[in-house]
């Protein structure tokens, strides 16, 4: 518990939660009478609360993603294959910046025994590489509020129907 309100209180630190490039922000919208980390601590325990009971039984590991799908991958896993996105020019601290290593990881999910759910852009060259996996496409808007927003436009990728997934 200790540890997730350390990383909320960097998160609430950070403008728009970036951890590697915080910067103060103020508001006078959160009860902080300015400064956002004082309207945030007030209710930071009812916040994370929810978040620490439903990850009680997360693993969250800090493997390359192969070492990982080899050690989790059995039934009734459900594994996030976080991809970085191709051809955002992120700096992107582990490999996976290569057309190569995208279709790996579509090579992997199509043998997989745990579900498995990616992300990424909704680009024609990766629906055609997920072609034979459940592709749903989803828009939301991008950047800060109280700017003009772009809409990313992304698919999600399964292995499994999601329609069949209880919640």
């Amino acid at each position: 518990m200790a540890r997730a309100h350390r990383f909320y209180y960097l998160v609430m630190a950070g403008w728009g939660g970036e951890l590697h490039n915080p910067r103060f922000q103020t508001s006078v919208t959160d009860e902080g009478h300015g400064n956002r980390l004082i309207g945030a601590m007030k209710h930071l325990r009812e916040r994370i609360m929810p978040v620490y009971t439903r990850l009680q039984t997360v693993i969250i590991e800090h493997l390359d993603w192969r070492e990982c799908v080899d050690r989790y991958d059995k039934e009734p896993t459900v594994m996030f294959l976080d991809s970085p996105y191709p051809g955002n020019n992120c700096n992107y601290r582990f490999n996976m910046r290569e057309w190569h290593d995208h279709q790996e990881i579509a090579a992997r999910m199509k043998k997989a025994k745990a579900k498995c759910l990616s992300t990424t852009y909704d680009l024609p060259e990766l629906r055609e590489l997920f072609a034979d996996f459940y592709i749903t496409p989803v828009n939301f808007p991008a950047g800060m509020p109280g700017r003009k927003r772009r809409r990313n436009h992304e698919i999600i990728v399964t292995n499994y129907d999601p329609t069949s997934v209880r919640t």
